[in-house]
């Protein structure tokens, strides 16, 4: 009878160990599946140029194990913009982060940088619509273009 309750005791130890062991790497599956869910969505939400659905992403994803791997996949593909210089797609997904996380200095630093940017260029471009309005008005009057190559008057001298 000794034997027969051993066997019995190993053959549920290993049943038993089997079973947790079958459980925890199904866990396993299932947040892998979860997790690689989320990125699918973050990437559909770049290619639709959503940052709306990012920062409700990042914001119902908050209290999980990866956020910051969520957070840190956004920053990379937000980097990613610069080369295509959206710069107001990429401060709007910058805020993304930033609404979720403001401890985030990396993506408070792209956020800075990019609005440094984002502000020359509208500078340029507003001068650049000032000197096209003042040359239309120009031409519209008859008054020649003015360059710099153009003499200009002599002084005379006493």
């Amino acid at each position: 009878m000794k034997k027969t309750t051993k066997l019995f005791f190993r053959t549920t130890f290993i049943i038993v160990f089997s079973l947790c062991f079958s459980f925890t790497f199904a866990q396993n599956a299932s947040i892998s599946q979860k997790e690689s869910s989320i990125f699918e969505q973050i990437d559909s939400a770049f290619r639709e140029k959503n940052p709306e659905t990012v920062s409700n992403l990042l914001a119902s994803c908050r209290l999980d194990k990866s956020y910051y791997e969520y957070e840190e996949y956004v920053l990379q593909k937000t980097r990613a913009l610069l080369l295509s210089n959206q710069l107001d797609l990429i401060q709007s997904m910058c805020l993304a982060i930033i609404d979720n996380n403001l401890d985030n200095q990396d993506a408070v630093n792209l956020y800075t940088t990019v609005e440094k940017s984002v502000a020359k260029r509208n500078a340029r471009q507003k001068a650049l619509e000032e000197q096209r309005k003042a040359e239309a008005e120009r031409n519209q009057h008859g008054i020649p273009p003015q360059g710099n190559d153009q003499q200009l008057p002599q002084a005379r001298s006493a």
